[in-house]
C-alpha cells in the first residue's frame, strides 16, 4: 500500500485487496495472477493461481497456467492452448503471447515479450500488445524493428490491423 493511506500502489495490490473483499471474485483472482506474471513474480503467480476459484474460465486458467510456468522458467513445457480457431505455432511463446492478447491480458502478454529484438512474430505481437496498451512510442519503435526483421510484416500490421491504425493516429 502506498504512504497515500489505504490506495493500493500496484494493479496486483488492487486486485488482492479485491480478493479480500470477495474471495470468490473469478475476474480479480485471474487479474491477480496475469498481474503477478507480468511482474516476473514466479512464485507469487503460481500461488495465485492455486487461488483462482473454480469457476474460472478453464482456457483462460489453461493460458494464465502456461504463463505462470512461462515465468518459472519451465516456457518449453509451457504451451499454451492455440489461440480460438488457429492452429499451435512452432514457438510456445508465441502461441502463450497471442492467446494472452485474444483474452485481454495484453500487458501481461508485453512483459513476456519484452526485450526481444529479432524474432518477427514476437516483435508482431509485442507491437500489437502495445498498441491495445496505446503505449504510442514503444509501439513505433516495435514497428520500426519489426520492419528490419520483416518489412511485410510491419506494413500487413500497420495497414491491417485497426488497432494498431487507431493507436498510431493518436
Amino acid at each position: 500500500m502506498t504512504d497515500a493511506g489505504d490506495l493500493p500502489a500496484t494493479a496486483a495490490e488492487a486486485f488482492e485487496a479485491a480478493r479480500r473483499v470477495d474471495p470468490v471474485y473469478v475476474e480479480a483472482a485471474l487479474a491477480l495472477v496475469a498481474a503477478r506474471v507480468g511482474a516476473k513474480d514466479a512464485a507469487g503467480a503460481e500461488r495465485a493461481l492455486a487461488e483462482v476459484p473454480a469457476g474460472a474460465h478453464a482456457e483462460e486458467r489453461a493460458v494464465l497456467g502456461a504463463a505462470v510456468q512461462w515465468v518459472k522458467g519451465e516456457g518449453a513445457g509451457a504451451a499454451a492452448a492455440p489461440a480460438a480457431g488457429r492452429p499451435a505455432e512452432k514457438d510456445p511463446l508465441a502461441s502463450l503471447a497471442r492467446s494472452l492478447i485474444l483474452l485481454g491480458y495484453r500487458r501481461t502478454a508485453f512483459s513476456l515479450l519484452e526485450g526481444d529484438t529479432r524474432d518477427a512474430t514476437r516483435l508482431f505481437l509485442r507491437a500489437r500488445a502495445r498498441a491495445y496498451l496505446f503505449d504510442v512510442e514503444g509501439l513505433r519503435a516495435d514497428l520500426e524493428r519489426l520492419s528490419s526483421v520483416d518489412r511485410a510484416a510491419a506494413l500487413d500490421l500497420t495497414g491491417k490491423d485497426p488497432v494498431v491504425k487507431a493507436a498510431l493516429r493518436e
